[in-house]
């Protein structure tokens, strides 16, 4: 019985070797496909969501709204000016609102020749205010003489007794202002005339006159400067001579304005 019981013990010791050796295996290939499952799943991992090398978006671009520049035409003396007259002065540049001076074109009144107007009143105490000279000073000059007359005709009746020699109106006054006829001028609809300081008349003189443009008289025109209380300034165009002259004699006039 002991010798049947080791064969029998023998054969269940080679038995479980054998489920050993079976299971052993069937471990390994369990482990080398679960290995290969989890390198697949790693690598499906890794290449579904690769790492991106682009530069981020760049932001949208807002463009500024375009802006019209006006381009400022450039006039040459002697040339035609915005309201059909003639250039005679160039500053060079825009400042306080103007950079040229034009006059008022031929026939601007209807007639071929310029209108003649007396300067106005005199003494001329124009209230306190001084009346100029130089490039650009003959709208608040003819702006002072015409508000001075219409007062004074305002009251041409109070002034009118006063004694000879302090009298405003001279018996040869025709009630004519020079500075007046061209404030109130409406030329190719432009409305902002004046009578023209001395400067600005001595250049319509030497810069269009003399170069046969406007169709002026060789004569005498009246500025909106004076040369005392009593006498307007004129410019003799013929010559070119500056003087002054009494207020109640008639002249030619030539409006001009600003742009």
């Amino acid at each position: 019985m002991e010798k049947k019981y080791g064969v029998i013990h023998m054969k269940h010791k080679g038995y479980g070797k054998l489920v050993c050796a079976v299971l052993l295996g069937i471990s390994l290939v369990l482990l080398t496909g679960c290995y290969s499952l989890l390198a697949d799943w790693e690598m499906q991992t890794a290449t579904s969501a690769p790492a991106s090398t682009d530069a981020p978006p760049a932001p949208p671009v807002v463009e500024e709204p375009e802006v019209d520049v006006p381009v400022q035409r450039v006039f040459e003396v002697g040339a035609r000016g915005p309201a059909s007259g003639l250039v005679f002065y160039d500053k060079g540049e825009y400042s306080d609102g103007w950079r040229y001076l034009e006059a008022a074109p031929e026939r601007w009144s209807g007639s071929p020749y310029d209108p003649k107007a007396q300067w106005g009143a005199f003494p001329f105490t124009m209230n306190g205010a001084q009346l100029g000279t130089g490039f650009g000073t003959g709208l608040e000059n003819s702006e002072h003489i015409t508000i001075y007359n219409r007062h004074i005709q305002a009251n041409r009746e109070i002034y009118d007794q006063l004694p000879e020699g302090e009298r405003v109106f001279s018996s040869l006054h025709d009630g004519t202002v020079a500075a007046e006829v061209c404030l109130d001028a409406v030329i190719n609809g432009f409305d902002d005339w004046y009578l023209p300081s001395r400067d600005e008349l001595v250049l319509i003189r030497n810069n269009l006159y003399k170069n046969d443009l406007g169709s002026f008289q060789a004569d005498l025109y009246w500025s909106s400067s004076k040369e005392n209380d009593r006498s307007g300034t004129k410019v003799n165009f013929w010559i070119g001579a500056v003087g002054g002259s009494y207020s109640d004699t008639s002249y030619y006039i030539r409006p001009v304005r600003k742009f």
